[in-house]
């Protein structure tokens, strides 16, 4: 109640002052803007006086006067959550906090506007940021509704008191992810209507109907944007559904548990377990619902006799831009567009060391086969990384390849 009462004061100020300096004002700005600091999330609302000719006319003490009177408070701060709660009570207190801004924001600023009518002339200009332009609560007022809804489906309706109760999250809707996947529409409207070859897929498909919080559209959309993926958004607004291209979407999911599972090799203290866990059930959703047993074969058959084709092979030894030596472990296609090696570097003496490495095969300056490696290591002289280089550069070949005619890869899916 007080930080309801405090905000409401400031409001009351903002109509004083506009009374009291009517004749010299051209309108007011009411603006509001998150930020986070230090762990505490806040909704600073500042407004901003616009003076007219009048003003020009005042003397320097008038003017003093004024400028003393629109500096005192010119904003007022909405805290949402404190940085000493409980990582489990915050999101609850959050969606809360949010809901209330909302409603005492749009009161108090709809009064306002409605008290000025009486008191400015009709160039007075009123300019109020309008919530409904902000995800935040658009997307709170959605998962409100969606919450409500659970109830409305097991004819058990839920109450607000046991709403609050339930974890809002604001990591992959607000602004940037939201800003990012518009952003994204924008950029691939050609590329979605081209390449509709393999057929359209809606991120709805992979909702796990078991979960309230929808975390799973938060990661799908997280690989979309992070991989490029042609898309295509309706409601601009509150991102309810976003449609994409099936093949882009599964060479990029594959692609992502590459990188999730490489993470977990090369880090004790691995933090993607969840995401590890949501892209094989986003994989076996694909494959149970959305790829027949037939095309899954015939791909993973045209992918096979390319990987067996392709001149690098297992013990081949490849030397990078960066003038190191690896030796290949195993040739992979995470992309159709993409080819990566999974290697382990070389010790000294040219023996296989327990350190490995993956790298795209745009990295390669030359290699040579299993077969050139073993007769350099029959060689007479002493083997030697040194040496095994210079002998890479003279007798070594360039790779020159065009990309797989593959339209997605079934790597995960063995």
């Amino acid at each position: 109640m007080e930080t309801v009462i405090q905000m409401a004061r400031f409001y009351n100020q903002i109509y004083n002052q506009i009374v009291k300096y009517k004749d010299y004002l051209g309108g007011v700005k009411i603006d509001f803007d998150y930020i986070k600091t230090y762990g505490k999330e806040v909704i600073r609302v500042e407004r901003y006086f616009y003076t007219n000719e009048k003003y020009e006319e005042l003397k320097a003490k008038e003017t003093f006067a004024f400028e003393t009177e629109v500096r005192k408070t010119p904003y007022f701060t909405f805290s949402l959550s404190k940085s000493n709660l409980p990582d489990s009570t915050l999101p609850k207190s959050l969606f809360k906090k949010i809901l209330e801004f909302k409603h005492h924001y749009d009161a108090l600023t709809s009064g306002l506007i409605i008290k000025l009518d009486s008191v400015v002339d009709g160039k007075f200009v009123i300019d109020a940021k309008n919530t409904e332009h902000e995800p935040m609560f658009n997307y709170a007022d959605w998962y409100l509704d969606f919450l409500l809804s659970i109830g409305e489906r097991h004819n058990s309706p839920v109450k607000f008191s046991n709403i609050l109760k339930f974890s809002f999250s604001l990591s992959g809707h607000f602004k940037e992810r939201h800003e990012q996947l518009i952003e994204l529409h924008y950029n691939s409207i050609k590329l979605f209507n081209k390449g509709k070859k393999g057929g359209i897929l809606s991120d709805l498909n992979f909702v796990d109907h078991s979960s309230s919080e929808n975390q799973d559209l938060l990661f799908l959309r997280e690989v979309l944007v992070k991989y490029k993926v042609p898309i295509q958004i309706k409601d601009r607004k509150v991102i309810r559904e976003i449609l994409f291209h099936k093949y882009d979407f599964i060479n990029a999911i594959q692609k992502e548990l590459i990188e999730l599972n490489q993470e977990k090799k090369r880090y004790k203290s691995f933090y993607g377990d969840h995401n590890l866990i949501e892209c094989k059930r986003i994989l076996n959703v694909l494959k149970e619902n959305h790829l027949p047993k037939q095309q899954l074969d015939y791909i993973k058959n045209k992918q096979n006799q390319y990987i067996k084709s392709f001149p690098i092979q297992v013990n081949s030894v490849v030397l990078l831009k960066t003038n190191k030596v690896l030796l290949v472990d195993k040739v992979l296609l995470p992309t159709n567009k993409e080819i990566i090696i999974e290697c382990s570097l070389l010790k000294t003496n040219c023996e296989r060391s327990k350190r490995n490495s993956v790298v795209s095969i745009n990295e390669v300056v030359k290699f040579i086969t299993s077969d050139q490696f073993e007769k350099f290591k029959n060689k007479d002289f002493k083997s030697h990384k040194l040496i095994l280089k210079q002998w890479i550069n003279t007798k070594g070949k360039t790779l020159s390849l065009p990309k797989p005619k593959i339209e997605f890869t079934v790597q995960a899916f063995d």
